[in-house]
């Protein structure tokens, strides 16, 4: 008895290196089908699979406050979250807050905005919405974090060049233009070179040392799974530097780190 061609393709790869067309149950092509969403990229070096299924098991963890979890959170997981499938989307929901005066959006980044984080390691950490001047307030389903580490592998320059010199019939803007002015940014990413040429240190929202703790968690974990995080461990070193010497600091303070040991200040 002939099985059909959908039974064959979905217990089983009837056609190894080739299309299965389900409707004339037959082979077809010399196609080999990318990987779906959630699953390692076909062609891997060992070492890169490797790394893939330990970042994986990293991104399903759940954890509590003597990890690093808290004070103030949203869920205990980054899977928790990006469930479908696993680093996609989902259905759980976060509320965004800010001051809205029709034209203009105030995400109240020194007063915690615009994520509303709903849980708390204690009562006395538990985060309110300030009303006022919060005046505006929206659920944000789970986004989609795929594919964003292909996205980051491609030069800035590549991106820049393809926006300023696109092929016939094609326009585009350079990627951190259509985040900033988009529902992806935020206020204090999108304010950041602002607040570092203008010597914006202290007072943006951006405590040194919540990031500083956010390195900590992603370096201690990198250990435990043996995967290498160079760049972040050098990050780090510098994080390090300006809580130490700048406790009140912003992220921003690490421009005034690298300044004093290079000797030069920025300018515009």
């Amino acid at each position: 008895v002939k099985t059909p061609g959908f039974l064959q393709f979905c217990f089983g790869d009837p056609c190894p290196g080739q299309t299965c067309d389900e409707v004339n149950d037959r082979c077809v092509g010399n196609v080999t089908l990318q990987a779906g969403a959630g699953d390692p990229l076909i062609g891997l070096t060992a070492t890169q699979l490797d790394r893939f299924e330990k970042g994986k098991t990293a991104f399903s963890s759940t954890f509590q406050d003597v990890d690093g979890l808290g004070p103030i959170f949203n869920q205990d997981g980054c899977a928790s979250c990006h469930n479908t499938p696993i680093g996609g989307s989902g259905t759980i929901t976060v509320v965004r807050f800010g001051f809205l005066d029709g034209t203009d959006f105030d995400p109240l980044a020194e007063l915690g905005g615009s994520l509303w984080n709903r849980e708390s390691i204690s009562p006395e950490c538990a985060e309110v919405i300030p009303v006022p001047p919060t005046n505006f307030a929206a659920e944000r389903l789970t986004n989609s974090v795929l594919g964003f580490g292909l996205v980051e592998a491609i030069a800035d320059s590549d991106i820049e060049f393809n926006a300023i010199n696109p092929p016939a019939g094609v326009s585009g803007e350079v990627l951190y233009n259509v985040f900033s002015t988009s529902g992806a940014g935020c206020g204090v990413a999108n304010s950041a070179l602002e607040n570092i040429i203008d010597r914006k240190f202290e007072g943006t929202g951006s405590g040194i040392g919540t990031m500083h703790k956010d390195l900590t968690i992603s370096l201690n974990m990198a250990e435990e799974l043996e995967v290498p995080m160079y760049m972040a461990s050098t990050a780090m070193q510098v994080f390090h530097a300006g809580k130490t010497k700048y406790p009140e600091g912003d992220n921003w303070i690490c421009t005034r780190v690298i300044e004093e040991i290079i000797g030069a200040e920025l300018h515009r």
